[in-house]
């Protein structure tokens, strides 16, 4: 690929990528028979992007955090859009690209206020549906979104119904028939 291309697919500046060449450091160097100069060069894509990567991200996807919390891709745009959940702007480590990550702490104090419908569903081996309409009859409300988010609720309102992967039997949940 046209050297110029190539770093404006890396998102690398070419006065970067010229000291390579000149020291001999790319594996793989081409040049176009026709085209004279800077233009005439050609390089390996890939080995490009193998020079610049950046460090691992430090935190989660949006894709990443979807699966965790078991909630679809609306749910995730929001709580980043409403700050439920804290993320920072970075670049992907070899495509270069802007993205958002969601930092480990930001998650955690998200897991800390809220859980999702998935998740307690998931915790206690059923479907969603069942543990909503479980938390309807017991009047717990997820916290106001459109309808086609996925569900979240505030952990304080759930302190002592669902205990590690069953829900507590006391007299409220025997009194309602659950």
């Amino acid at each position: 690929m046209d050297v110029g291309v190539a770093c404006n697919k890396a998102k690398v500046k070419i006065e970067h990528v010229v000291p390579l060449i000149l020291d001999g450091r790319l594996k793989w160097l081409g040049r176009q028979k026709s085209v004279e100069g800077l233009a005439a060069l050609a390089v390996d894509l890939e080995e490009i992007l193998d020079l610049f990567e950046g460090p691992p991200l430090q935190g989660y996807t949006k894709q990443e955090l979807k699966r965790l919390l078991r909630v679809n891709d609306p749910t995730i745009t929001h709580l980043i859009q409403e700050k439920y959940i804290r993320a920072q702007k970075t670049r992907h480590p070899r495509s270069r690209r802007p993205m958002s990550v969601i930092p480990h702490e930001a998650y955690d104090a998200f897991l800390k206020r809220y859980v999702t419908l998935g998740i307690l569903a998931h915790q206690i081996d059923t479907q969603a549906k069942h543990v909503s309409s479980r938390l309807e009859k017991l009047k717990i409300d997820p916290i106001q979104m459109a309808p086609r988010f996925s569900k979240i609720y505030e952990r304080e309102k759930l302190d002592g119904l669902i205990e590690g992967d069953m829900w507590v039997s006391g007299p409220s949940l025997q009194a309602e028939g659950c």
